[in-house]
C-alpha cells in the first residue's frame, strides 16, 4: 500500500498545484464542462473519441480557453452517441 501511495502522493499534489495557477491567472483558464447528453456539440471546441457522429453521448475531456469567452488552447475530447 505504501508503495501505490508514494506513486499517487506526488501526482496528486502537482494536479493540485496545476489547478491552483490556472486559477490564480489575472483571467483564469476556462475549462468547458457544459456539455449535455443528446445536444450537437462544437467540432472546433471538442474532438471526437473513440466514435463519430454529432451528438454528445459524454464527456471525455473539457476543452480548455486561455479565459471566458477567449482563444482555444486545446480541445476537449467527447464521445458521441
Amino acid at each position: 500500500m505504501n508503495i501505490q501511495h508514494n506513486r499517487v502522493s506526488p501526482f496528486l499534489i502537482k494536479s493540485i498545484e496545476l489547478c491552483w495557477y490556472m486559477n490564480i491567472q489575472e483571467k483564469p483558464i476556462e475549462l468547458l464542462f457544459d456539455t449535455e447528453k443528446g445536444c450537437n456539440f462544437r467540432t472546433d471546441l471538442y474532438r471526437h473519441y473513440t466514435k463519430s457522429g454529432t451528438s454528445c453521448d459524454y464527456l471525455v475531456w473539457p476543452a480548455m480557453l486561455l479565459y471566458d469567452n477567449g482563444p482555444l488552447l486545446q480541445k476537449g475530447v467527447i464521445q458521441p452517441e
